[in-house]
Parts: structure tokens; C-alpha cells; sequence
């Protein structure tokens, strides 16, 4: 979380009932959407994932090809988590701003190279699309600062 400010904000919204479908700081592992291999390139994770993924029937996701913004507006507002298993963020498939207007109620894991990296503007404060999530009420989200291998990720 950026700051402390921001915890008790966001626990405060949460004990209010704000977000849809989740009321409680606690994630239901069997609640998930994941997007794995949009860009049809990481042929390996695809392969490891898919088969694990394939494995939990109560799991929803999209494998090798690129999902909509409301495909994954509606997985991270109606799921407990959301994996996103490709390269960067994904913001080319949903928009900082669309994360933005949305209630988000899952815990967010970015799998790709910089998901988590934050950009300087000259006249704000650093920004990138983790703080969109939290800003959108992402209880947790994890996400690489730096680029990563699909062989060194997929061990993660």
C-alpha cells in the first residue's frame, strides 16, 4: 500500500460494504479468473499453467487470446482473485482509467516484466497501474518491479 492513510481507507471501505460481493478482508481461493497467455507467445507458461488452472473447476479465465475490458472488469469484481499471466501489466487490454471506475474485489497477481512499475510525470507523483488497482479497492496485489524470464516467473 502507498501509505498508511491508504490501508485505513481501504479497510474502512471494505467494512462498509462498498465493493460488491465482498465485505470481508478474506479471499476465497476458490474464486478466481485468470488471463493466461493473451499474446499467444509463452507457449511454456501457457502449457504449465493451463494444466494447473484446468485442474480447479470452480476457476474462470481466458486462455491464449486477449480478453475484453469487461471480461476482466467482470473478473475482478466478481472473483476473489485474478491472475494475469502475460507479458507487462495488461493494460493493453484494460485501461488504467477502466480500472479506475470499477469496484475491484480481488487480489490482483501481474505476471509480467515491470507490472508493478511506476512511471514519473513532472508536475504529480509517480504512477502505474498497481496504484490504479489500489485506487480501485484491490484489497493486495502483487506484481514484478523488474523484467523477469517466463522460465524464472512460471517457478513463482
Amino acid at each position: 500500500m502507498p501509505s498508511l492513510l491508504a490501508t485505513v481507507s481501504l479497510i474502512s471501505y471494505r467494512q462498509l460494504g462498498k465493493i460488491k460481493g465482498l465485505t470481508s478482508l478474506i479471499m476465497d481461493s476458490k474464486s478466481c479468473f485468470y488471463v493466461l497467455n493473451p499474446q499467444k507467445n509463452l507457449d511454456r507458461t501457457q502449457k504449465y499453467f493451463q494444466n494447473i488452472f484446468s485442474q480447479i473447476p470452480s476457476w474462470e479465465g481466458i486462455i491464449a487470446q486477449p480478453p475484453t475490458e469487461e471480461e476482466c472488469a467482470d473478473g475482478l469484481q466478481t472473483h476473489h482473485l485474478f491472475i494475469y499471466c502475460g507479458h507487462g501489466n495488461g493494460k493493453e487490454y484494460i485501461k488504467n482509467d477502466f480500472i479506475r471506475k470499477i469496484d475491484c474485489s480481488a487480489v490482483v497477481m501481474l505476471m509480467g516484466c515491470h507490472s508493478a512499475k511506476l512511471h514519473n510525470y513532472d508536475s504529480v507523483d509517480p504512477m502505474g497501474t498497481v496504484l490504479y488497482y489500489l485506487l480501485s479497492g484491490c484489497p493486495s496485489i502483487v506484481a514484478n518491479l523488474w523484467g523477469v524470464t517466463d522460465k524464472d516467473i512460471d517457478k513463482f
